[in-house]
């Protein structure tokens, strides 16, 4: 892939959109879509994406790129949002999580999630979302005492 000189450029480069194209099949997703949604305190300078295909890194003068492999199976979660002005595939916040989960390597126990310093409000969204769903899909249907 190329870029003109940005002398030369129409539109500047936008790093989240440059994710998805340089390797596809490809969604953002993990740390650096948790920083996007403000759920986690940190910067993530690191695009990191998931892809049904083989690892790979790319580093360049737009920015470092990791491609996390996960089964075909697992590859789904994800929507096109807006990021600067351009459409880009991005996880939703709780697959964003579990795909960070599923691909960290070690134990996941309480304290390594207070680690995480998780904001709250993710949280109590994530419980929110789930009680909706949940209640839709009882709708009509006797209660369970």
């Amino acid at each position: 892939m190329y870029a003109f000189g940005s002398d030369f450029r129409k539109t500047d480069v936008n790093p989240a959109e440059l994710a998805n194209l340089l390797y596809f099949p490809s969604y953002l997703s993990t740390s650096w879509a948790l920083g996007f949604f403000g759920l986690i305190p940190e910067k993530v300078v690191v695009y990191t994406s998931i892809t049904s295909r083989d690892p790979k890194t790319f580093r360049n003068a737009f920015g470092h790129f990791r491609y996390r492999h996960v089964k075909r199976d697992f590859f789904f979660g994800y929507r096109t949002v807006e990021v600067g002005g351009r459409k880009v595939l991005l996880a939703e916040p709780e697959k964003a999580l579990l795909d960070f989960w599923y691909l960290e390597k070690g134990d996941w126990g309480e304290s390594r999630l207070e680690e995480m310093r998780l904001q709250m409000f993710f949280l109590s969204m994530m419980l929110s979302r789930q009680r909706h769903r949940i209640a839709r899909s009882l709708r009509g249907r006797p209660r369970v005492r």
